[in-house]
């Protein structure tokens, strides 16, 4: 699907709940397969989490020398925080990330850019180390490349369960859809003690 181009720039909208060792993990793998790209990190951790994140985040952005921005949510929910993240978006292409969860972002990179009919691509994704080939709107939202001003023309996602897949039947009702077999996504089974 991609081309020989120049690797077009990408903004990865990162969200984090008490988790610094993954999260760092994660924007270490971004940030070393896309370094032009910007990171957009809403953190829903505790306070006293989100002071050792946010200081942590600033030591990688000046070592790195990326473009992150840190955002502490007082509300812990994933749909508000993609909301904040929403309207820092600067890049064409738009990616959603978690701290608790596998990216490959080398096999990302060979995707980008999309093909000029394409808004958005789903990728096979593997959950609990099993592939998974759904080509439905109820897929993790993570397991998705979206061209940005998709998600601009499509505003905010409401703030109730399920909401990312109600996104998502908005964003493939109104969108071009295509289909790749690159695992892009790892998803673990969530549940945090």
């Amino acid at each position: 699907m991609a081309s020989a181009t120049a690797l077009p720039l990408c903004n990865f909208l990162y969200v984090t709940f008490e988790d610094t060792v993954r999260m760092l993990r994660n924007i270490s793998a971004t940030l070393w397969q896309f370094p032009e790209s910007q990171l957009i990190i809403v953190d829903n951790s505790k306070p006293e989490t989100q002071m050792a994140n946010r200081n942590a985040v600033e030591t990688l952005q000046m070592q790195a020398k990326a473009h992150i921005t840190y955002v502490a949510s007082s509300v812990n929910n994933r749909f508000v925080a993609y909301n904040t993240g929403l309207k820092q978006l600067i890049h064409p292409y738009t990616l959603f990330r978690t701290d608790d969860d596998i990216f490959e972002e080398a096999a990302l990179r060979k995707l980008l850019p999309l093909g000029e009919k394409i808004d958005v691509l789903m990728t096979k994704y593997t959950y609990d180390g099993k592939d998974r080939s759904d080509r439905t709107f109820q897929r993790p939202i993570e397991s998705c490349i979206f061209k940005t001003e998709i998600l601009r023309r499509c505003g905010n996602f409401q703030t109730t369960p399920s909401s990312d897949w109600k996104y998502l039947e908005k964003v493939f009702q109104t969108s071009h859809v295509a289909y790749d077999e690159t695992i892009v996504l790892r998803k673990l089974k969530h549940g945090r003690s």
